[in-house]
């Protein structure tokens, strides 16, 4: 047995050698192996694809033939390119006139942690440079966890659709699946006679093929594989126009009657952002797509966007927070059409090019569109809490290596949206919007249809701004981990009044001292006599550890400075106890930029050690009577942080009584009135601070209401109008019985629109009766919440004080069957309640158990990592600060 097996490793090793060794005439490598970049090998590129496919989603498998025009760039005798979970059936090369049969075979790529992803097609002669057509024909099953081509059952009719991003198209067929690839595609689709078939292009002929109907699509102009897209099914449409521009919402059976606000939206956003970009939408029409099992938000499919139906499918009753997601996440898809389609980042790495110019421009374009949305001011909100994860030291760079499909996933993350659309802001602000503006144009202009990398950006950006240092700038912000916080100090020792500006990296307890970080940073300073009286603005480029910034002496030696005017930059302003001292009472007059900047960083001092927890408690007790939607939502995020770290069960009457004195002046401002009589910020900041109240605050009164409330919405959802509700329902859970429960849970199983849905998944996730936790925990098995649902599950009730105890037993008994259930887009999330355990040894136990599972899967390595340090962030700030907290909550109430 033992000289048989030596034999056969022998035969294998012989094998895998004539595999990679060159061809007979030493032109050609005969198996290229895999790429340590995660890229495919280089021998040839696809000049064009023809799709012909075969879908049925009421079958559990469809088919396809696949032809792809490529170029073969040197002599090879194999060709390497993506496939995953196809089974091939025939194919073949043909080149020259002649047909060249193809020997195929699957392989693990670089970085692998599940299936095979490479394709091998082996020819027993070396293929000549040249023009050539690859043809194969293959089946593949529907995809499980909402990627690839997948099917869904919506109201016992079956539907399929596709989610590609970022490298799954490989799941639907056999193909180059690298962004930097952009080819024409032209796709038929053959179906059930009841059902239709849409794609990226408008439908060009409908034929009868046999028992099926096919249907033909338009060649479409350069694609990258991921924003290929198609859905077939028994849709319901609203066809309209965006000027001569067709425009569509499409959705499941019957529900296209909610789509009306979306079309609307996506018109009038259109407009903006042809104004905007100063050139036309670039595709022949615009379809928005309900789906109604979708892993994603949305997804930018060049001419067929896909949504989450419950981002898109709103009734007159929607609450504002619905609608204004709505537009904001429509506009960020439509951008994406220019940003991502148009022009497309040539590989994962610069995948903020992407996302991070989308969230910009939608800010920009839905505040020139709606401008009671203040989409920008509201995203300041956003980049303070980045800021705490690009504080960590597993975080990841704006512009991460990518090597494997693992490490793609890992890009999707909050620095790449939000740090990236800071930093973006940041650079409108330094460079001016006009010459900002102009960059973004040249830059799409000059890589028009194709593919382009950051550095291309830099070019257009500092070329259109008279030469500026944009790649030293933004370099030093994307191509490193970290925030830079700026120390600023007025001296009027010299002849002229100054300000002394340093720079280091921010820290947080738990980490060590050391840094060496530099930053090339636009500091914007404000100064004046003091806070309340006017203020002057002067700018630099700090680039070096120190710097000295003179200021106009026409006013005297200033009093005051703060180091980020506006907000615009993407650093921390040092707000320690010297410096809260010299802001005093004025804090309420600073403009409301300021003042979310004092609040967000003098948090970000606490958590640095530069700041007691006594004085910040103090700080938000002298803006008590703050009327800014943005103030108080730092405010708020800081009191939900203090509860998780710094509050234990026998303190939390005291903080309770705390958080009742804090917000209960707004709360009674604001009330339970008509929605009708405030506006915007009001209606947002009357759910913010109720909720608060109610949850945080365990206020008796506010309890009260909402349980009355929410059993009047549950009675009749339309008469109650999901404003209030949205407020009501999920205060009503936190105390709430069986009784209630049952009530959400017939909402769940049937609900009147998405809207309503989501609603009572998330009620279902604010009980804190511990047996009505585990009921909610039990339907994540059974099935009865959606697995696109989770996202409203997870991680934020396994950070909720009342159940963490019993959610984190809950996933280590469960986390093989829960990885197995669901896709690992969504197993993320499972992993980011370990945070909320905020002791170092429970946290490290956690660990353990929970590294080895994460390091089979795609995606949650780095979130392991992440939360494991945020659950030690935590730990240490609970160390540092804990009794100083309960020591003024029992002396202050």
């Amino acid at each position: 047995m033992r000289h048989a097996l030596l034999v056969l490793l022998a035969a294998l090793l012989l094998a895998a050698c004539a595999r990679h060794a060159p061809a007979p005439d030493g032109s050609a490598q005969a198996v290229p192996p895999p790429r340590p970049d995660g890229r495919l090998p280089r021998q040839v590129h696809p000049t064009r694809y023809a799709l012909d496919l075969v879908v049925d989603p009421a079958q559990p498998h469809f088919s396809g033939r696949a032809r792809i025009d490529v170029t073969v760039d040197e002599p090879t005798s194999a060709i390497v390119l993506n496939a995953r979970g196809l089974t091939v059936r025939a194919a073949a090369l043909i080149a020259g006139g002649a047909r060249v049969p193809a020997a195929t075979s699957t392989r693990l790529a670089a970085g692998s942690k599940k299936d095979p992803e490479e394709l091998v097609l082996a020819f027993d002669r070396a293929i000549a440079p040249g023009p050539a057509q690859i043809e194969i024909d293959y089946d593949g099953t529907f995809a499980d966890g909402l990627r690839g081509l997948y099917r869904v059952q919506e109201d016992g009719r079956w539907y399929a659709f596709t989610q590609f991003e970022p490298t799954d198209a490989r799941r639907a067929f056999p193909c180059f699946d690298e962004p930097g690839w952009k080819t024409p595609f032209t796709v038929a689709i053959a179906v059930p006679p009841d059902m239709v078939a849409v794609a990226n292009m408008p439908e060009v002929r409908r034929a009868q093929d046999g028992a099926r109907v096919r249907f033909q699509f338009a060649a479409s102009p350069p694609l990258p594989t991921y924003l290929v897209a198609l859905a077939v099914g028994a849709f319901d449409t609203r066809d309209g126009l965006a000027g001569k521009l067709p425009i569509r919402l499409i959705a499941t059976s019957g529900k296209a009657r909610l789509g009306g606000g979306a079309l609307a939206a996506a018109r009038g956003q259109l407009v903006e952002l042809e104004r905007y970009f100063g050139r036309p939408y670039p595709y022949a029409k615009l379809d928005l797509l309900a789906v109604p099992s979708f892993g994603a938000g949305a997804m930018e499919n060049a001419g067929l966007i896909t949504f989450r139906e419950e981002r898109l499918l709103l009734d007159e009753h929607a609450a504002l927070a619905a609608r204004v997601g709505m537009n904001g996440i429509i506009a960020h898809e439509i951008a994406h059409q220019w940003f991502g389609d148009l022009v497309t980042m040539a590989w994962w790495n610069d995948l903020w090019l992407n996302e991070a110019f989308a969230s910009f421009l939608a800010d920009e374009i839905v505040d020139a569109w709606r401008p009671a949305t203040a989409a920008r001011l509201q995203a300041l909100a956003a980049k303070s809490a980045v800021m705490a994860d690009d504080a960590l030291a597993t975080a990841r760079r704006i512009r991460q290596p990518v090597r494997s499909t693992s490490d793609a996933l890992e890009a999707f993350d909050p620095v790449t949206y939000a740090k990236g659309r800071a930093v973006l802001a940041m650079a409108e602000a330094w460079l001016g919007p006009d010459a900002f503006r102009a960059g973004l144009r040249g830059y799409l202009q000059r890589h028009e249809w194709g593919s382009a990398t950051a550095d291309d950006l830099y070019a257009a950006l500092g070329e259109a701004s008279g030469g500026r240092d944009v790649a030293g700038v933004m370099g030093s912000f994307t191509d490193q981990i970290g925030v830079p916080i700026v120390d600023a100090k007025i001296d009027c020792t010299g002849q002229a009044p100054a300000v002394r500006l340093h720079q280091q990296e921010y820290r947080t307890l738990e980490r060590p001292t050391g840094s060496t970080a530099l930053w090339r940073i636009p500091v914007c300073v404000v100064t004046g006599r003091q806070p309340a009286g006017p203020l002057a603005r002067q700018c630099t480029v700090l680039t070096d550890r120190d710097a000295t910034m003179a200021l106009d002496t026409s006013a005297g030696c200033p009093r005051f400075v703060y180091a980020n005017a506006g907000e615009t930059g993407y650093y921390r302003v040092r707000v320690g106890a010297a410096e809260l001292a010299a802001i005093g009472a004025g804090i309420t007059q600073l403009p409301e930029r300021e003042r979310f900047g004092v609040v967000s960083n003098a948090w970000a001092a606490v958590g640095s050690g530069q700041l007691t927890v006594t004085a910040f408690l103090d700080l938000l007790l002298r803006l008590e009577n703050d009327r800014s939607r943005l103030v108080w939502t730092e405010m708020l995020a800081a009191l939900y942080a203090i509860d998780r770290a710094l509050i234990t069960d026998a303190d939390r009457p005291a903080f309770a009584r705390f958080v009742r004195a804090l917000c209960g002046p707004t709360a009674r401002r604001l009330g339970w009135r008509s929605a009708e009589t405030q506006s915007d910020d009001e209606r947002f900041l009357r759910e913010e601070i109720l909720v608060a109240l109610g949850d945080l605050g365990d206020d008796p009164g506010t309890l009260a209401e909402a349980g009355r409330r929410a059993r009047g919405w549950l009675a009749a959802p339309s008469a109650e109008g999901m404003d209030l509700a949205r407020i009501a329902v999920p205060l009503a859970a936190k105390h709430g019985d069986a009784a209630l429960f049952d009530r959400l849970l017939a909402v769940v199983k049937q609900p009147p629109t998405p809207e309503i849905r989501v609603l009572a998944v998330n009620a279902l996730g604010s009980f804190d009766d511990r047996a009505m936790i585990e009921r909610t925990l039990a339907l994540v098995l059974d099935g009865t919440i959606k697995t696109q649902d989770l996202r409203y599950l997870f991680p934020s009730i396994g950070l909720r004080p009342a159940a963490r105890d019993v959610v984190h037993p809950w996933i280590e008994r469960h986390f093989d069957e829960l990885a197995r259930l669901f896709p690992s887009f969504i197993a993320w999330r499972l992993v980011r309640v370990v945070p909320a355990l905020c002791d170092a040894d429970r946290v490290r136990a956690a660990e353990a158990f929970l590294r080895p599972r994460a390091a089979k899967l795609e995606g949650l390595e780095i979130n392991l990592r992440q939360s494991v340090e945020e659950g030690l962030r935590c730990a240490a700030l609970a160390g540092a600060a804990r009794a100083d907290a309960a020591r003024w909550l029992r002396r202050r109430l």
